[in-house]
C-alpha cells in the first residue's frame, strides 16, 4: 500500500507500514498550501520509510519535481529548526536531512513506492533509460560545485536541456521534439475560455 498525504499519521503507524512493506508519497507544496500540515518527509524517514515525492493539484501549483524537492527539503528542515527554537536552542550547521536523500525521494524511492524500481528510478543496465540533462552553464547554477545540492536546491525547469524517455529524446537542446507547442497553447486557451466563461 502507498499512502499519499500521510501528514497526520502517528509514528507507530508509519513503523507498522514500514514493517509490512508499505510506502508514503509526499506532495509537499500542495500539502503545505492546503493545510495538511508539515509534509511527512521527516515522519517517514524517522520511522523507517523512505518517502516518495510527487506532485498534486497542478491547476493550483507548478507541476515540476524541482519545486517539490525544494519544498520537501526546506519544510522538513524548518520543522526540525522550529523544534529546536521552541526549546531555546539556536539551530546549528548540522543538517538532519540531506539533498541526496531528497533526490532519492524524487527518483528511486518513487519507483520503489510504485513497485517499478526494477524498470525505472535509476540509470542501471537493464532498466528503461529515463533521464534529464541539465545545462550546468546556466547562470543560476554556475559554477556547479555540488551536483546533488545544485539539482535539489537551485535547479528549475528552465535549466533542463534534454529529456529522454526509454532512451528516446523528447526534448533536445532546449526544444521539445515532435510536439506542436503552439497547437497545445491554442487548445488550452479554448478549453480555459470554455470552462471559465
Amino acid at each position: 500500500m502507498n499512502f499519499a498525504h500521510a501528514n497526520a499519521v502517528q509514528p507507530e503507524e508509519v513503523r507498522l507500514l514500514a514493517e509490512h512493506g508499505g510506502s508514503i508519497s509526499v506532495t509537499p507544496e500542495i500539502e503545505m498550501m492546503m493545510g495538511h500540515g508539515y509534509p511527512a518527509v521527516g515522519l517517514a524517514l524517522e520511522n523507517g520509510v523512505k518517502p516518495a515525492l510527487g506532485v498534486d493539484v497542478v491547476t493550483s501549483t507548478g507541476g515540476d519535481m524541482f519545486t517539490q524537492m525544494k519544498f520537501a527539503l526546506q519544510a522538513d528542515r524548518a520543522r526540525v529548526n522550529q523544534e529546536q527554537l521552541s526549546q531555546g536552542i539556536m539551530p546549528g550547521p548540522e543538517l538532519h536531512l540531506s539533498a541526496q536523500s531528497i533526490l532519492e525521494s524524487a527518483t528511486i524511492d518513487g519507483a520503489k513506492a510504485l513497485k517499478l524500481d526494477h524498470k525505472i528510478g535509476s540509470l542501471t543496465p537493464g532498466k528503461q533509460a529515463d533521464f534529464i540533462m541539465i545545462s550546468k552553464n546556466d547562470l543560476n547554477i554556475f559554477p556547479v560545485n555540488d551536483p546533488v545540492g545544485t539539482v535539489v536546491q537551485c535547479t528549475n525547469t528552465a535549466n533542463v536541456d534534454s529529456v529522454y524517455v526509454a532512451g528516446n529524446p523528447v526534448k533536445k537542446d532546449g526544444k521539445m521534439i515532435g510536439i506542436d507547442i503552439e497547437r497545445i497553447k491554442r487548445l488550452a486557451t479554448v478549453a480555459s475560455r470554455h470552462l471559465l466563461g
